[in-house]
């Protein structure tokens, strides 16, 4: 049974932003800010990541070719209502059908999936893909019977819920369980597609074109255990499972079983994350027996790294992406190696199993860089590295791939390190424009190559929770134009910017803010005191900025405020000794400046 340290919302991508500035450093370290544990759900179940229904006023466009090597887009069963382009969609099925007659599997698998965006309602589609008539997922309550005997539910006390490739044992309500049992379905085709060279079901594509049966069908159906809330959830597990009130999800080798709960904080990436664990064990033919795990004496760091890697997957309302520079795993990264300086060599983690690994004492660090290297071996756009990943799983999970098998693909470990700077200093040219229907939560491009004429190719991006700017030549306009609705901010850092007092006006409409950094800028009070005093804010960081007695007298009525750094500003020791007094827990000056003073 091996626990994951995943948690999107736990441990692994947390930033750990420290002082944010290059050359100093907080002492002692200082806790990660809560808002940055996960997102603001309420208490609503908000289990489905998009809906469909905004789709359906207007017919599903061909989508423009994906001119970016770092990123895959990928597709999901929709609905047959959705309008479509027949003639397309018949055209992309020849030409599946042209691919598998030529012994191209995974690509005629694509042409496949290709089709069916483009006419949802394309009947030879759906029925290769083995899709219900009219809905995205087939999903029906059965009587309750066969949960897994260690759950001790009794029958009546659960719901059943069954899809085609899944099963759900759930003390959820029935809306939730259909919700879960519909994203199960449609990251089931998601993940065929990233891992089509491992799937069980990859050599059944030319008789299914020939009129066989649908893809993926008679296989054995995943157990998923949906338990009513966190606390249930903790409950059921914590006997066999050590720390599992720290996670949001858990894949049971022993039991076979991804174990998920309802109710809040709302995690897909975790799900998404245990999920990728469970069919690359489940749905692959792996041959592992006699309690093998994969990764157990060496490369566990693959194993959590292409499960991290799936973390990436994000939704527009018709199709997906996955992989990219704006993953949120990578933005953790890039915080980590160009802003903290924190890096582990590869070289280092392909030595370690499962069991050194949960010994470490810095497990979000470890995940950190795991991610980080299987982003690098897969979004490179280079074919011969991404069938070395797959070769390599095949061997860790003893899956039956003659293909892979004979390929002489390796994993270039000796290269990862030195070429992992590059891979996240970003450049304006890298920097490929955002899908504008999938809207980023957190960006990281501190100590990067970006300019100002890189950043206006992304856009406005409303939903940003965290967005680090620091040390690149922008100013006020740059950051209001991109965080176009700063009530959305939690955390941001524009250290060593060209920002001043004409950012005061929308630093003012922030109102979710823990986290702030404006050291090295020309900000002065008058934009420091804009900011609102009911505002949550936790760290204030004003090093070498201008600012002054005013913004002290400000601090007091930050209720939250725990930590303010102003060294090396305007701001008299009558004025600290005044907040002292006033707020004796607060730390005011903790950073120890270890750079001289700018001249």
């Amino acid at each position: 049974m091996v626990l994951s340290y995943t948690g999107s919302d736990v441990f692994a991508p947390l930033p750990v932003p420290l002082s944010l500035m290059i050359l100093m450093r907080r002492s002692p370290p200082f806790r990660i800010p809560r808002t940055l544990l996960g997102p603001p759900f309420g208490a609503a179940w908000l289990f489905l990541s998009v809906a469909l229904a905004s789709v359906t006023a207007h017919a599903m466009e061909p989508l423009p070719p994906l001119e970016r090597s770092d990123c895959r887009r990928v597709y999901f069963p929709l609905p047959a209502h959705l309008p479509g382009d027949t003639a397309r969609a018949q055209q992309l099925l020849d030409s599946a059908r042209q691919q598998a007659e030529q012994g191209a599997d995974e690509a005629a698998f694509e042409r496949l999936w290709q089709a069916h965006y483009a006419d949802p309602s394309l009947a030879a589609a759906r029925r290769m893909l083995a899709l219900p008539r009219g809905r995205a997922a087939l999903v029906d309550f059965v009587a309750p019977r066969h949960a897994p005997p260690a759950l001790r539910w009794s029958r009546g006390r659960y719901l059943q819920a069954e899809t085609p490739h899944f099963v759900i044992f759930s003390t959820a309500t029935r809306e939730q369980t259909a919700a879960l049992a519909e994203d199960l379905e449609r990251f089931y085709w998601i993940w065929t597609q990233v891992f089509f060279p491992l799937w069980q079901d990859r050599e059944a594509i030319g008789g299914t074109f020939s009129g066989g049966a649908g893809l993926g069908t008679g296989n054995r159906r995943l157990q998923v255990i949906l338990c009513r809330d966190r606390a249930r959830y903790n409950r059921l597990l914590k006997p066999q499972v050590p720390g599992i009130e720290q996670s949001t999800g858990f894949y049971s080798d022993a039991m076979r079983a991804t174990f998920v709960f309802a109710g809040p904080p709302h995690d897909p990436a975790t799900r998404y994350h245990e999920l990728t664990h469970q069919l690359i064990r489940e749905a692959t033919g792996s041959r592992l027996r006699g309690g093998r795990i994969a990764g157990d004496r060496e490369d566990f760091w693959l194993v959590e790294g292409i499960a991290a890697y799936m973390e990436s997957l994000r939704f527009a309302p018709t199709y997906a992406l996955v992989g990219g520079w704006e993953s949120p795993r990578l933005q953790y990264a890039r915080h980590r190696w160009l802003v903290a300086g924190d890096t582990l060599r590869l070289e280092e983690l392909v030595a370690e199993g499962r069991r050194s690994v949960q010994r470490r004492s810095d497990l979000p660090r470890w995940y950190s860089h795991v991610a980080a290297y299987t982003h690098w071996l897969l979004d490179h756009g280079d074919r011969s590295r991404q069938l070395a990943v797959f070769r390599r799983l095949a061997e860790l999970y003893a899956i039956p791939a003659p293909a892979l098998q004979t390929s002489s693909a390796e994993l270039p470990i000796s290269q990862a390190s030195t070429a992992m700077l590059p891979f996240l200093r970003l450049d304006d040219q890298r920097l490929t424009p955002l899908d504008p229907q999938i809207p980023l939560a957190r960006l990281c491009l501190a100590r990067t190559e970006v300019t100002s004429r890189g950043l206006a190719q992304l856009g406005a991006q409303p939903e940003l929770r965290w967005l680090d700017l620091s040390h690149l030549p922008i100013g006020n306009d740059v950051v209001r134009q991109l965080a176009s609705q700063p009530q959305t901010l939690q955390q941001l850092s524009l250290e060593a910017t060209a920002v001043d007092d004409g950012l005061a006006d929308w630093l003012a409409q922030t109102d979710q803010l823990t986290e702030l950094d404006l050291s090295l800028t020309a900000v002065t009070d008058r934009a420091v005191t804009r900011l609102a005093g009911e505002l949550p804010l936790e760290t204030l960081w004003l090093t070498g900025s201008r600012v002054g007695n005013g913004t002290l007298e400000r601090a007091g009525e930050w209720e939250a405020l725990e930590a303010i750094d102003v060294q090396r500003t305007a701001v008299e020791p009558a004025a600290v000794d005044r907040l002292r007094q006033l707020r004796p827990n607060l730390r005011i000056n903790p950073l120890r400046l270890i750079a001289p003073s700018n001249p």
